[in-house]
This record gives structure tokens, sequence and C-alpha cells, in this order.
């Protein structure tokens, strides 16, 4: 008995969960995780950027440097 409530109530929250979604959810989620390496891509380079100038002593926008 206890056993069959659980999966009920297992179904009962995942169907929960899945009754928002729309037919062009996939979309948003391909934006989503573009828009998420996006972020990485733009914060790994900074870091990269700052270890240059705080520990190579190294200008990017130094225009003399190429």
């Amino acid at each position: 008995m206890a056993r069959s409530l659980r999966a009920l109530l297992v179904v009962a929250l995942a169907a929960t969960s899945f009754g928002g979604c729309h037919y062009d959810s996939v979309y948003w989620w391909g934006s989503h995780m573009r828009g998420y390496y996006q972020v990485i891509q733009r914060d790994a380079e900074h870091v990269y950027k700052q270890f240059d100038r705080h520990f190579m002593n190294y200008d990017w926008d130094d225009p003399y440097i190429d």
C-alpha cells in the first residue's frame, strides 16, 4: 500500500513539473545553454586577462604591443 502511494506521489510530482512545458521549450533550452556557454567563455577570458595583467605585467589594451 505504501509503495503504491509513494509511486503515485512520484508520478504526481513529475506531472506537475512537466505541466508547464510548451512545445517550444526545446528552443528555450538551446538558447539558455548557448547563453550559459557564452558566460563561461567570457569569465574564463576575464580570468586569463587578469592573470596576465597582474602577474605577467602585460596590458591587453596597449596599442604598441603586437
